[in-house]
């Protein structure tokens, strides 16, 4: 797992985090903001604001507060554009906000057209347009910048419904795999459109993070990971952060990725100790190939739990833990 505690010079730069109150939200604006970035929370609590704000305050972390529902997608190019410009500028943008229906979590059979359709529009959609919107001023700007979206490991592989066994009400929804999967496959889309241009979009796809749930869930999904646990937000926050890219603004052009090789800072940003799929010490270095149709996978197994690393083109993406004992992709 990536030491948090290591230096990472964020200092000074302007970060907003979509849903920054929520499970995975919360931890990556703490980390961000441990890292010294000026940190504006983007959610719709707030209560839950006024809650977090004395503990965040407490430990002089930069937080600020917007509140607005991402979710209303007509008010998505206005709402950007008056966050960056009250900000001063954007340079990293995360994606952390889920939305979704009443009925969200039904079995397959009993989900609408009229369901399906609000909260791919609410979820998917809502993603597609703040990124599009996010990167198109990042490449305006001097500096550049990053965005990373949070998708689900379920968005690159079916879901493994024998975790839900003996629980009540329990599933994945059937349009979680399809919304976390649109994501990836537009990450990868503004990750090639905007690349030359000094923005990196990336995109972190979790395992099961633990919140709570029913227990024989929990004992069954500890049972196919290698650490018989499910994740925490903290551990999830760790790739949000893992590319040194994002503190380099548009010097990162000095290590993009080349036809042939992986930038160190992508390829051994996962930490010490780690060892790749292959049983060798240390981070290997696979080929990309030529082209960003081209695309390797490697799996690194660290102190904690696998990651799966996806490099396509210039977009990255990172899963932890698997469903499964394999890496999967």
């Amino acid at each position: 797992m990536v030491d948090l505690r290591q230096p990472m010079n964020l200092a000074g730069r302007r970060a907003v985090v979509t849903g920054g109150l929520g499970l995975l939200g919360s931890a990556i604006s703490e980390a961000l903001a441990r890292q010294g970035a000026r940190v504006l929370v983007l959610d719709n609590n707030d209560e839950a604001w006024h809650q977090a704000q004395d503990g965040w305050r407490q430990q002089g972390l930069d937080m600020a507060y917007h509140g607005a529902d991402a979710s209303d997608l007509e008010g998505i190019a206005g709402l950007v554009a008056s966050l960056e410009s009250s900000a001063g500028g954007l340079d990293i943008w995360i994606n952390s906000h889920y939305p979704r229906t009443d009925d969200w979590g039904v079995a397959d059979e009993q989900v609408t057209v009229a369901s399906w359709r609000q909260n791919v529009e609410m979820h998917l959609t809502g993603y597609c347009l703040f990124s599009s919107e996010v990167a198109r001023r990042m490449a305006a700007g001097p500096n550049g910048g990053a965005i990373v979206n949070v998708s689900s490991i379920y968005g690159t592989v079916g879901p493994d419904f024998g975790v839900y066994e003996g629980t009540t009400d329990m599933t994945t929804p059937a349009p979680y795999p399809a919304i976390k999967g649109g994501i990836i496959a537009h990450t990868r889309y503004l990750a090639s459109l905007w690349g030359g241009q000094g923005v990196r979009v990336n995109a972190v796809c979790p395992g099961g993070i633990f919140a709570n749930q029913q227990e024989a869930f929990l004992q069954n999904y500890a049972a196919r990971t290698p650490l018989g646990r499910m994740a925490e937000p903290r551990e999830i926050a760790a790739p949000v952060l893992c590319s040194r890219s994002m503190a380099v603004g548009r010097r990162y052009d000095e290590h993009r990725v080349q036809p042939h090789r992986i930038p160190p800072d992508l390829r051994c940003a996962l930490g010490r100790g780690m060892r790749s799929s292959s049983g060798g010490p240390g981070c290997r270095e696979p080929s990309l190939g030529r082209g960003v149709s081209m695309k390797n996978t490697s799996c690194f197994t660290g102190g904690e739990f696998e990651y799966v690393l996806q490099f396509v083109g210039t977009g990255v993406s990172l899963g932890a833990p698997g469903v499964t004992r394999r890496c999967q992709v």
